[in-house]
């Protein structure tokens, strides 16, 4: 890993390429792609086999909240405003969205 954030951005954009990092949560794979103005985070749905997987990722959801004060959304694949849970830094708190 490098030491500073500011260096993964540099070498992606000095080579070219797109930059991943990959994390176990709970029963599966999170998979983290680096943009300039945002994280994102991207999941297998069928990893998520029971009660424990969905906790370690809204404890995930939160600690990643609380880093960088910002709110932290779980959306379907390209479509961000279908939000399921959201992790918000005013109630320290992650919630299910329900419509």
């Amino acid at each position: 890993m490098p030491e500073r954030a500011e260096d993964i951005f540099r070498h992606s954009r000095d080579e070219q390429e797109a930059v991943l990092l990959a994390l176990r949560v709970g029963g599966g794979a999170l998979h983290c792609h680096f943009c300039e103005e945002e994280i994102e985070f991207d999941l297998e749905p069928r990893e998520v086999t029971e009660p424990a997987h969905v906790d370690a990722f809204a404890e995930f959801m939160a600690l990643l909240g609380r880093a960088t004060g910002k709110p932290v959304l779980l959306t379907a694949t390209n479509a961000p405003d279908a939000v399921m849970f959201r992790y918000s830094p005013a109630s320290d708190a992650v919630e299910w969205v329900t419509r």
